[in-house]
């Protein structure tokens, strides 16, 4: 068989079928058109967070929401009814979370040959943009505060916040530990966190009028939560919006990864060597590796797919391999296509 007949071979690292999540429908009818191995290794820890944990934040969220709201309205605080909206987006970005996890989980199709992962980035994206459209309400209202402070009743406010503090620490609590790995779940965890803040930052505003009369704090501090709030979304925004651009992840050195695939016996060059990331801890990788002797294919896919996987922690690949290098084969028109 020569070289050419080779090239018309249609690798799977480990013989097996696709999985219907990993179904690669635009070699359907073309399996002797090019060498590929495709690595499917599902050993990775993106299993979510428990529903359980998601749903008893999110009812803490609501109740402390509903209260520091009401209690804001009765107080004239335009801080307690800010870090009930920000207490709002916790609540938006609980509830996503727990829809995101439902849709992650569910298997892929032929239309999402890749599942749902990326539910998870479009929630953590929509959380983002959401906190900077409250914050900037709130920034308006205070400036209006700035010009016309008004009277606030700095004793229930204080008693309203110092609770709103303790149900941030609750969910603070039941969220750690889950928020590492997890770009949806790390959104809700921030937004916990910079409310957390922003309550605090209520409790003094509320000292600072009982004891010193400073009505101005009241505005002060919702300026302080914009900032948190805004300061805790860019990075969020940020990721998400990487992830939805195809983007390298970040703490993946593609130098890195060209040269453990170029240093495999047999492997001459490597080119066409793409890196992205479904959600969070999930990347895929696709890959030519030009090689020398075709008989050594099966153990040069075996140890390109061992490296990816224990050396990068990537556990979707698809390699193909050609015996000498091709140049781009687009068609213009369409005219190679054709017969």
């Amino acid at each position: 068989m020569d070289e050419q007949e080779h090239n018309h071979e249609h690798l799977h690292e480990d013989g097996r079928e696709h999985e219907p999540g990993h179904e690669h429908d635009e070699h359907a009818g073309h399996q002797d058109e090019h060498p590929h191995a495709h690595g499917h290794s599902h050993g990775h820890s993106h299993s979510g967070t428990p529903g359980g944990v998601l749903k008893s934040a999110l009812a803490i969220i609501v109740v402390f929401m509903l209260v520091e709201f009401f209690g804001g309205l009765l107080t004239h605080s335009l801080a307690l009814v800010s870090d009930a909206a920000h207490m709002l987006t916790d609540a938006a970005a609980l509830g996503m979370s727990i829809f995101a996890a439902h849709m992650s989980a569910k298997r892929g199709s032929r239309k999402k040959t890749f599942g749902y992962y990326r539910a998870e980035v479009l929630s953590a994206l929509a959380n983002g943009v959401t906190l900077w459209v409250v914050s900037g309400i709130i920034l308006r209202e205070a400036v209006e505060r700035f010009i016309s402070p008004e009277n606030v009743n700095p004793g229930p406010m204080l008693v309203i916040a110092i609770l709103g503090l303790i149900s941030n620490i609750a969910c603070a609590r039941i969220l750690h530990g889950h928020h590492e790995h997890n770009i949806n779940v790390r959104g809700a965890f921030l937004h916990v966190l910079t409310d957390m803040l922003a309550t605090l930052g209520v409790v003094v505003a509320a000292l600072l009028i009982m004891f010193a009369g400073w009505r101005l704090a009241d505005p002060v501090i919702s300026v302080v939560i914009v900032l948190l709030t805004l300061w805790s979304s860019w990075r969020l925004v940020r990721d998400a919006v990487h992830i939805l651009m195809e983007g390298a992840p970040e703490h993946i050195d593609r130098d890195k990864v060209l040269s453990e695939l170029s240093g495999i016996e047999g492997v001459a060059g490597v080119h066409e060597l793409h890196i992205w990331t479904l959600t969070d801890g999930v990347e895929s990788l696709s890959a030519h590796l030009l090689i020398n002797d075709y008989s050594k294919s099966t153990g040069i896919l075996k140890e390109a797919n061992r490296r990816l996987s224990c050396d990068f922690g990537i556990a979707h690949s698809t390699l193909q391999l050609e015996t000498e290098k091709l140049e781009n084969t687009s068609c213009e028109g369409g005219n190679c296509c054709t017969m």
